[in-house]
């Protein structure tokens, strides 16, 4: 027979906090283990998680630092110059790929807040 030490839809502070206080109480040895294992799997997840969104951030913030750069650069080649087409399609690229990260960030933060972070 197995059971649910925590509810599959609790959130994973929820989740590290049951088993802190099962991990509280148990007194059997092995079941201690297993119960230190899962809580500090559960502490690295949220932990991984966190570290993730400020990832993300920084590569967000320095994609938009390159496309200021790379807006810069188009602006000041002239209209018949053979490199401004390399370069407002690298500019095109940049923000097509700036928009993806953050469309990604929220996708992070939605999972963050449905996760109870």
């Amino acid at each position: 027979m197995t059971y649910r030490i925590v509810p599959p839809d609790a959130s994973d502070e929820q989740r590290m906090f049951r088993l802190f206080d099962l991990l509280r109480v148990e007194t059997d040895p092995s079941r201690r283990a297993v119960l230190r294992y899962l809580a500090i799997a559960e502490e690295d997840r949220c932990a991984e998680r966190a570290g993730r969104l400020d990832e993300v951030e920084g590569w967000i913030s320095a994609g938009a630092a390159r496309i200021a750069r790379q807006r810069e650069l188009v602006d000041r080649y002239d209209a018949g110059c053979p490199h401004r087409d390399a370069a407002q399609t690298l500019l095109a690229n940049l923000e097509d790929l700036l928009g993806l990260l953050i469309r990604f960030r929220g996708a992070l933060s939605d999972n963050e807040r449905r996760a109870g972070l």
